[in-house]
């Protein structure tokens, strides 16, 4: 009779990406920020190449039209005439935040929010800058009926304004927890730095 092998033993061992949280969150962000980033482009290219320079399509009447624009400035049509500036300044801020996103998430492990959050921002920053880099002007066509002299965007402008808020919302969060953890220390609920470990003496008590 043959012996039947253990499953793990045939398969080999898991994938370091499969044991590792951090790699798995790595893996995450840049599927993310592909998915997100392709999609921005391949809209953008569908509303260029069936919509005439300032067509409307009404898609939820009064609520959100399609259109097509050629936006020189930033988003939602602010600081139009600047686009070589705003080239550079996009670039200085995505190193700025890839350099930030590298040593915030590599020293520690960070929830999955910040890494959805920071693949959110790249992908609308860099879709947007690949527009002002080949084409001199970035390309809008979602415009809400109901906003004041409607403002025209496009899907990476929405996925940096969403990051922005993930990002917010995150730090508020870890705020509060911090804020919530010093008082429990303060009140003798934590172990102090130093103090023997509150955690080792519980184990004791328990034990008698």
């Amino acid at each position: 009779m043959s012996e039947i092998k253990n499953p793990q033993e045939t398969l080999g061992p898991p994938p370091f990406f499969l044991k590792n949280p951090q790699a798995r969150a790595y893996i995450i962000f840049g599927s993310l920020f592909s998915i997100l980033l392709v999609a921005d482009l391949l809209t953008k290219h569908f509303a260029a190449l069936n919509l005439n320079l300032g067509q409307v399509v009404r898609f939820i009447p009064r609520v959100i039209s399609i259109t097509y624009w050629r936006n020189d400035g930033m988003a939602f049509g602010w600081f139009s005439g600047g686009t070589t500036w705003l080239i550079v300044i996009s670039s200085i801020m995505i190193i700025a935040a890839a350099v930030f996103y590298v040593m915030y998430t590599r020293k520690e492990q960070r929830p999955l929010l910040v890494h959805i959050a920071f693949g959110f921002f790249f992908a609308g920053a860099i879709g947007n800058l690949v527009d002002r880099v080949f084409l001199g002007y970035v390309r809008d066509f979602i415009m809400f009926d109901f906003w004041p002299n409607h403002p025209i965007f496009n899907l990476a402008d929405a996925w940096i304004n969403l990051a922005v808020v993930m990002i917010v919302v995150y730090f508020i969060i870890d705020e509060v927890k911090n804020h919530r953890r010093k008082r429990r220390a303060k009140a003798g609920q934590l172990p102090q730095e130093g103090d023997g470990g509150g955690l080792d003496t519980q184990s004791d008590n328990e034990r008698d």
